[in-house]
């Protein structure tokens, strides 16, 4: 695609990855998303994503002329446990509204799984709540395996204003 350069976070894209980070957290926001869009996890989300992608993970983002319009966060589960495969946690994405349509997210998606094959995982694993994000990861051979179950145990709290 011309002029669109896929490429781990770095530090210098942090103001443009937190805009990002907080248009995701306010769509997903009020629908099946765990996340609070606060500073908080805006910060501590950006945060992660580059500390990841400085230790070789592949947190990626999308560049159109240079300027990030999209990105994915994924990094190591990590556990105590004995587990089979290596596991890649792909926690989030995000393509800004006027970059959507342009298959952004299928190649962010195709450069996260050769990515992370390269680096010896064996599994991306993540939760998907909208169609959308389906098809993007359909497109990218992902595939639906269990199912998301919650029980909500307490009244929802409101946040604080």
């Amino acid at each position: 695609m011309k002029g669109i350069e896929i490429r781990p976070w770095r530090v210098g894209d942090r103001d443009r990855i937190r805009e990002l980070m907080r248009e995701h957290l306010d769509e997903v926001d009020g629908g099946a998303g765990d996340f609070i869009p606060d500073d908080h996890n805006v910060n501590a989300m950006t945060d992660l994503g580059l500390t990841w992608a400085e230790a070789g993970e592949p947190s990626l983002v999308a560049c159109k002329n240079g300027v990030p319009v999209g990105f994915v966060l994924a990094g190591p589960i990590v556990s105590p446990l004995h587990l089979r495969d290596r596991l890649l946690h792909y926690l989030a994405s995000h393509v800004c509204r006027k970059e959507r349509g342009h298959r952004l997210s299928n190649l962010l998606n195709e450069r996260l799984s050769a990515m992370a094959e390269a680096a010896g995982y064996d599994r991306i694993e993540t939760v998907v709540f909208d169609q959308r994000a389906w098809r993007s990861l359909q497109a990218a051979d992902f595939e639906i395996r269990g199912y998301l179950v919650r029980k909500r145990l307490k009244q929802q709290r409101k946040r604080a204003a």
